[in-house]
């Protein structure tokens, strides 16, 4: 069973759990327009909610003692998680794929745990741009814009010196880069 702990000791934070953090914040960051168009487009429900948890992770990741019950963040994050079966169109998995990241950086908090939780973020990213590009009939995934993207967005915060994983204005950022200026991982942009 693995350990939980909603207030996590700064301390116990490895640079490994916090660079998992980090890369799950990013991306969830670059998908939040995805979700928020879902939610315009269908009144599923308001995205404040998940814009207020994305922001507790980065004030986890800036506030060295940030008290913050991620236990409870990670039940709201449920309660706002589409179920693809109630939706017919294509825009509810990217809505999806957005609340799984998100999951996956509240999780990696709660339960301490890092690798599983890269992996599965890196995969997601990937998995959903070319899902993406395969419905919009693109061949060569791998070469198109939106996944250079992508892959800048990985690498910025996969080389990040371990030594550099706490340092305010990198993070600030990092988190900026993640906002693409509004425009998703998908290129969604929404006003």
């Amino acid at each position: 069973m693995a350990k939980t702990n909603s207030r996590v000791p700064q301390q116990r934070v490895t640079a490994e759990l916090r660079r998992t953090v980090l890369l799950a914040a990013a991306v969830s960051q670059r998908m939040m327009p995805n979700y928020q168009l879902f939610c315009q487009v269908t009144e599923f429900t308001d995205p404040t909610q998940y814009r207020n948890t994305l922001n507790l992770v980065w004030e986890w990741l800036l506030v060295s003692d940030a008290k913050i019950n991620f236990e409870l963040q990670s039940e709201k994050l449920e309660l706002i998680t589409p179920d693809a079966a109630d939706f017919d169109m294509f825009g509810v998995y990217p809505a999806i794929d957005a609340c799984v990241a998100l999951a996956s950086a509240v999780n990696a908090i709660v339960e301490f745990e890092s690798d599983s939780y890269r992996k599965d973020v890196v995969d997601l990213s990937r998995r959903s741009i070319e899902g993406f590009l395969e419905m919009q009939g693109v061949e060569n995934t791998a070469e198109a814009e939106l996944t250079l993207h992508n892959e800048q967005l990985l690498d910025e915060v996969m080389l990040i010196a371990d030594d550099k994983l706490k340092n305010k204005e990198l993070l600030k950022e990092l988190k900026r880069l993640a906002t693409n200026e509004g425009v998703s991982n998908l290129g969604i942009a929404v006003d």
